[in-house]
């Protein structure tokens, strides 16, 4: 308002001349954003919204971005409120057209075990061999050593009932999809901590399931499904890894006709 004259400034109320102010900077701004959108924004097309639906686990946020590349992706960056000590890393090789890549850090998926084992997702007992049991008197608790890769994933067992006893275990897991299935197993099984009485250190070492450093395979469906945008889609497994502490995994959608 340095352009009105001395005499007439002073006659009209500062109130007025703050209105006046903020409609033309509103007024400018405006103008500005259509002549912006009109000469770099025409490019981008319709612009889209996108709204993600994700189940009840402990997430912070969700990052997304478009990937440029031969393959144009979108990639969703999801951050937990649980104490992951390491993120995925940014991928070395671009995405196939016929896949979703999902990828989590071992870290990750060990502290995501042990929120589901405390919120009742996943069995909250379990047998000294691991195997889930409504009257099992374990409890386990898992930890992912990234700089030990002969024995990365630790599974910490604690006896709640019947007596005291704590016994630590190493192992080196391993995943795959063979024939439409995933298949699991782990390798290098050792028992490296037993805070027990002698008795129970020496049943624990003979156990079948600590003699044995590999573990027998299981399968699990390879398929799942869901609903995106009103329309049921179907994925199967094409892979499964675990490479440079991380699971990485490539699922092939089929959409089908909107329900």
């Amino acid at each position: 308002m340095r352009r009105l004259p001395d005499s007439v400034r002073d006659r009209i109320p500062q109130l007025v001349v703050d209105r006046v102010a903020a409609k033309l900077v509103e007024q400018g701004a405006e103008q500005t954003y259509r002549l912006l959108r009109g000469a770099l924004l025409g490019r981008l097309g319709e612009l889209t919204t996108i709204r993600i639906a994700l189940p009840d686990l402990p997430i912070a946020r969700v990052d997304v971005a478009s990937t440029q590349g031969p393959v144009p992706a979108l990639a969703l960056g999801v951050v937990s409120t649980l104490p992951i000590r390491a993120a995925v890393r940014e991928p070395t090789a671009d995405p196939l057209a016929s896949e979703v890549a999902v990828a989590i850090s071992g870290s990750a998926a060990a502290e995501l075990a042990n929120w589901g084992v405390a919120k009742g997702a996943l069995p909250p007992r379990y047998t000294r061999g691991l195997k889930p049991a409504p009257d099992g008197t374990y409890v386990p608790y898992f930890d992912w050593r990234a700089d030990q890769p002969e024995r990365p994933l630790v599974v910490h067992m604690f006896k709640v009932e019947d007596g005291c006893a704590h016994f630590v275990v190493g192992v080196q897991p391993h995943v795959e999809v063979n024939n439409g299935s995933l298949r699991t197993w782990v390798e290098n099984k050792s028992l490296e901590q037993a805070d027990a009485s002698f008795a129970f250190e020496m049943l624990a070492r003979i156990h079948s399931a600590f003699e044995n450093p590999t573990s027998n395979a299981n399968k699990l469906p390879g398929h799942v499904h869901i609903t995106i945008g009103g329309r049921d889609v179907s994925g199967t497994l094409t892979r499964a890894a675990i490479v440079d502490n991380e699971l990485r995994v490539g699922v092939a959608l089929d959409i089908h006709d909107a329900i």
